[in-house]
């Protein structure tokens, strides 16, 4: 069975203080089969503004779409290209999507590995994401153990606002270890300067 080893939160952020005002969420499932995103829109929205119809403004898709990566070695970056063409809706990328990968933008089931795209249009399509003109707010969530940490750099290549996250503590207990297995400590501040 698949568990959620990561999470992507996109937004906006705030020009006086750290955090992200939440539009879409990506969620990364690995270990029960294919890896797999699922991208839906941020239910934070609908709580601080009820009744308000959020279709075709940029802020993610009506229903949740789940999306498999072409390789191992892409997962992050397909990940990345689903928030930028529903989530993010990039004209640029929307429009090129249209012609290469249209499924990435009708479709509530994706699936990259299938054989079915031209790599070479994958390619392009994830160079045309880290290109993305529109502002936007990243928070990665990793947890203890996730396949992503080594694809991090890839970040590197998007224009985003970003704050990556990792675990500074974690116990976990179970049958063979009843005690709990530990990491970290609870004792620890970010670096960086002191906040006020």
């Amino acid at each position: 069975m698949s568990v959620v080893t990561a999470q992507i939160i996109a937004g906006t952020g705030d020009l006086y203080r750290p955090g992200v005002r939440p539009l879409n969420v990506l969620w990364f499932a690995e270990g029960g089969g294919r890896p797999s995103w699922l991208l839906e829109r941020s239910g934070w929205l609908d709580f601080i503004e009820p009744g308000r119809d959020r279709g075709g403004d940029g802020v993610g898709p009506r229903e949740p779409v789940l999306l498999v990566p072409e390789s191992p070695e892409t997962i992050l970056e397909d990940g990345l290209l689903l928030l930028v063409a529903r989530g993010i809706e990039d004209p640029a990328v929307v429009a090129r999507s249209r012609h290469l990968v249209p499924e990435l933008l009708d479709s509530s089931h994706v699936e990259l590995d299938s054989g079915k795209h031209n790599p070479d249009d994958l390619v392009e399509m994830r160079e045309l994401s880290a290109e993305c003109e529109m502002s936007c707010q990243l928070t990665v969530i990793l947890l203890q153990g996730n396949m992503l940490y080594d694809q991090l750099p890839v970040l590197e290549n998007y224009p985003f606002n970003l704050e990556v996250c990792s675990p500074t503590f974690s116990r976990q207990r179970n049958p063979w270890y009843p005690e709990g297995k530990r990491f970290g400590s609870l004792q620890t501040r970010p670096p960086g300067p002191p906040t006020e």
